[in-house]
């Protein structure tokens, strides 16, 4: 007999008894999902994040990449003189740089600088599998140079990942290959500059 008076058989007594001692199968099942629900979400969010990150760490690079790029025009400049720097960008020249940003070459043209060693001491090359950036400079469209101007109005074009460094040969490097990433799946950044004499 119960408190209330009321008799209860074994079986009522055994169900009483285990629901209060013990998790029935259908709460273990629900706790499952539920925690596995928790744990789809968190790996989830932790690729987003991580991919994020990736992201804002190369819109770090495009924001101080400028610098780079106006050193190399004005590189550039000193070598070719003005009215040649104005023919260089008109249709276009092609500049890369690496992943860091800490320096943009020409990779375009007659001598490309980013073809050069990267342990040159004199002006360092980038290596291939190094390029990912590229970095197409041209004049604004309206305002293109004619003879005499006195300014150059240019567009730089970025574009990345460019290049990323192949898969190493099994037992070996991969050395300085590298593979094109399609321009249908790079980021985009345009800025634009203006070149005195």
């Amino acid at each position: 007999m119960n408190i209330d008076g009321q008799r209860r058989t074994a079986a009522e007594g055994f169900i009483a008894r285990g629901s209060a001692d013990a998790f029935t199968l259908v709460e273990v099942v629900v706790a499952a999902g539920i925690l596995a629900g928790v744990l789809v979400a968190i790996l989830g969010l932790a690729a987003f994040v991580e991919r994020s990150g990736g992201e804002i760490a190369d819109m770090q690079t495009i924001a101080g990449l400028g610098e780079a790029i106006e050193e190399e025009l004005e590189r550039l400049e000193a070598e070719r003189g003005f009215a040649g720097m104005a023919a260089l960008t008109n249709p276009g020249v092609i500049l890369v740089a690496s992943h860091k940003g800490d320096f943009v070459r020409c990779a375009g043209g007659e001598s490309p600088a980013a073809d050069r060693p990267a342990d040159d001491p004199e002006l360092c090359g980038i290596a291939r599998r190094d390029r990912y950036f590229l970095i197409k400079i041209t004049q604004v469209q309206g305002l293109e140079y004619r003879d005499g101007d006195c300014a150059l109005a240019l567009s730089a074009r970025m574009e990345w990942p460019y290049l990323l460094p192949a898969a190493p040969i099994a037992g070996g490097s991969a050395g300085d290959a590298a593979r094109e990433v399609p321009e249908t799946v790079r980021n985009i950044a345009v800025i634009h500059f203006v070149l005195n004499p």
